[in-house]
């Protein structure tokens, strides 16, 4: 792919190493059935912060600020990423607050760190993508702590500030950590950028733990049926169809591809770990479908940017 803009660097596009290919497909799925059969998992919860950070600690670690990566365009992906949820809340909330928490929570997640990596293979704008994680992080992150308090369900209030600390240090621990490696040591960024393959250790092993903890909670409410679980999937799988391509159009004529990474791959491990920190593990089960709606959207992209090649 050519690089559009030699005067920064972009992220290492083997961050993560997370292709969605199908043996990647089967490691998701096995870390969702154990988590399903060993439910030890459950009790690790407080695990997913820590494991995280490390994820954005990685990420942010390949990227070095410059004023070129940013596009107007990226100022309507982040209201639409707030706006969006907020209009689908209030829709569900009508009919039932689980739901509708649950497509918010998921609908209002930053940009994944994979999505830079996934755009390559859809030959777009790498630096366009690797912005919108960097924009998407620290401002969703605050909004979220803004709005989440006036949208739960609780009997006292939740200061903004309750919300705001825990997630701010999700976000800017990372951000600063890795920015200070990048400006003290060139060696030590590249020693530590060679270790790309944790990442996606680690978001495995944060679905197993979401799975131990949801399949815990669904066997102890027993309110918890059957249908809710269905319509959570289709949910989710219809809000991964409306944000890619929602994206797409915003994008239009020149950033299409571009804005439809940037809204529809969704960091769903911030949105599990808010799921489970904040809310419930019932509404956690949105963001581990979205894992698979947004691999299987991700790979029909790949299949057509492939496909149309193969025909010049």
């Amino acid at each position: 792919m050519t690089n559009h803009d030699s005067t920064f660097e972009l992220l290492n596009l083997e961050l993560l190493n997370l292709e969605p290919t199908m043996r990647q497909s089967l490691y998701i799925l096995l870390s969702i059935f154990l988590g399903t059969v060993l439910t030890l998992g459950h009790e690790l919860t407080w695990l997913i912060r820590y494991s995280l950070m490390v994820m954005l600690f990685f990420t942010f670690l390949g990227v070095r600020f410059r004023r070129e990566m940013w596009q107007s365009q990226h100022i309507a992906v982040v209201l639409v990423n707030i706006l969006l949820p907020l209009f689908f809340f209030a829709l569900l909330n009508q009919w039932d607050w689980t739901l509708a928490m649950t497509v918010f929570i998921v609908g209002i997640a930053p940009t994944a760190a994979a999505a830079p990596v996934i755009t390559s293979f859809l030959r777009g704008r790498v630096d366009f993508v690797t912005a919108s994680v960097l924009l998407t992080s620290p401002v969703l992150a605050i909004a979220i702590s803004l709005l989440l308090p006036l949208l739960l369900k609780v009997k006292e209030p939740i200061a903004v500030e309750d919300v705001l600390l825990p997630i701010a240090t999700i976000v800017f621990i990372p951000l600063l950590l890795s920015q200070a490696i990048r400006r003290l040591s060139r060696s030590w960024t590249a020693a530590l950028q060679r270790l790309n393959k944790i990442p996606f250790y680690l978001f495995l092993f944060n679905v197993y733990i979401a799975s131990a903890d949801a399949s815990v909670f669904i066997r102890s409410d027993q309110s918890t049926g059957w249908m809710t679980i269905l319509l959570i999937a289709l949910l989710i799988g219809g809000l991964c169809v409306v944000l890619f391509q929602l994206g797409a159009r915003l994008g239009r004529p020149h950033f299409g591809i571009e804005t439809s990474m940037a809204l529809g791959r969704k960091n769903t491990m911030f949105a599990l770990w808010i799921a489970l920190t904040f809310i419930n593990p019932v509404v956690a089960l949105g963001p581990i479908f979205y894992i698979f709606w947004q691999n299987a959207y991700n790979s029909w992209q790949i299949y057509e940017v492939e496909k149309r090649a193969g025909r010049k």
